[in-house]
């Protein structure tokens, strides 16, 4: 049979990593649920770090421990439709659809603002690796490969793999080591590593450092100016608790009526490349069981087929005739239907960049993506040179 191989990782590069590790508790402690700091208010207040109905920063920081993520320097704020508060060595972000806390892609964020210039100038950060550099591989080894620049200094691997989770924490390195003269460093998603080849004020000739990656996106402008206020001691209010909802069931079944399309679903992962998987049968779609259910906010997938080995078409055959407005109905296990409309639909090609965070990302609408072949079938790579990706949104 002819199958899917979707080029659309899941697991994104650039995208953040969950926050989940039992670390040490942090220092001043205070009322419940909120801590309140005044070591970076400037003597004019502070800024408290809560758990409440809104976000669960207090939790996050007192298991992840002062000296991982420092002081916070920041209220919270909005960032890309998330409660988000910044500290000195990281940015946190409360995801409500996980009900966790993931670490922003600070030095990401700041490459793609245009920022590597002032970095290198006054931070001394080397430049990122150039695009493409990974290539065509699973994701697997892209971990692989980029960790592997570590190895040239010892001290820089040491200091890495010494986390709990390097990968939460740090994330992947994003540069080669640099010899930035008085230190050799290495750029990293969320901060950057530096290994002293000589006495300096805050580390001695072969010690390892860890930038400040808050306070740099703060002294660069990449903090939204008003949220840097302190605030007085105890002004914070809590928000309300809210509401949990029962989750939807799983989905079983897929109806596009404009397609004349009844067809089951099928429950699936990542295959052994580490990419979403494909239904077995043909004529099924399959539901990728990692992300959002179908009527759940965030991003929910679906695959399917094209066709089968005999080029008869398979149950996404006619995807491609979907328009903008038509109606898929998707129906869950408890026997509900949830309605969604087409919202836009593009092709890409197979070694093409794709909007991977628009079609896997976090998102707090409740969408729904199909993913299926298209274009011209390549007997050598057995494979379809394109991919069709249907964007659609749940209706009330």
């Amino acid at each position: 049979m002819r199958r899917l191989i979707s080029a659309l990782l899941l697991t994104l590069i650039l995208a953040p990593l969950l926050w989940a590790a039992p670390l040490s508790a942090a220092p001043h402690t205070q009322q419940q649920p909120c801590l309140f700091f005044t070591e970076t208010g400037g003597g004019q207040g502070g800024f408290a770090v809560c758990d409440d109905g809104a976000a669960r920063f207090r939790t996050a920081f007192q298991r992840w421990g002062l000296q991982r993520v420092g002081y916070p320097i920041s209220r919270r704020y909005e960032r890309d439709g998330f409660v988000t508060q910044a500290f000195q060595k990281a940015i946190m972000q409360w995801r409500p659809e996980s009900g966790s806390v993931v670490l922003v892609n600070i030095f990401d964020d700041l490459s793609r603002a245009a920022l590597d210039q002032p970095l290198a100038e006054r931070y001394q950060t080397p430049v990122p690796l150039p695009a493409g550099w990974d290539g065509e591989i699973p994701f697997a080894q892209v971990v692989q490969k980029r960790q592997a620049l570590l190895a040239s200094r010892p001290a820089l691997s040491r200091a890495y793999f010494a986390a709990a989770d390097p990968l939460t924490f740090f994330g992947l390195p994003t540069s080669e080591v640099t010899d930035m003269g008085n230190h050799y460093a290495i750029r990293l998603q969320r901060t950057v590593l530096q290994e002293w080849k000589e006495d300096v004020p805050w580390a001695k000739a072969g010690q390892v450092t860890i930038a400040n990656g808050g306070d740099i996106a703060k002294t660069l402008g990449g903090l939204p100016a008003e949220v840097l206020l302190p605030e007085p001691a105890l002004s914070y209010q809590p928000e309300p608790t809210p509401v949990v909802h029962q989750r939807i069931a799983v989905p079983v079944r897929i109806k596009i009526p404009s397609l004349n399309i009844d067809a089951s679903i099928e429950s699936v992962g990542k295959d052994n490349q580490g990419r979403v998987d494909v239904p077995r049968g043909v004529m099924n779609a399959a539901w990728y069981n990692l992300l959002a259910r179908p009527g759940e906010v965030g991003n929910a997938i679906m695959t399917g087929h094209l066709d089968d080995y005999k080029s008869q078409p398979a149950v996404f055959w006619r995807l491609n005739e979907l328009r903008v407005g038509d109606a898929i109905l998707v129906v869950d296990a408890d026997g509900q239907t949830h309605r969604f409309e087409v919202l836009d639909k593009a092709i890409y090609g197979y070694n093409d960049p794709a909007p991977m965070e628009q079609i896997y990302g976090f998102t707090l609408k409740r969408n729904l993506n199909i993913i299926t072949c298209n274009g011209t079938w390549d007997a050598k790579n057995w494979n379809y040179d394109k991919r069709l990706v249907i964007y659609a949104r749940a209706v009330d």
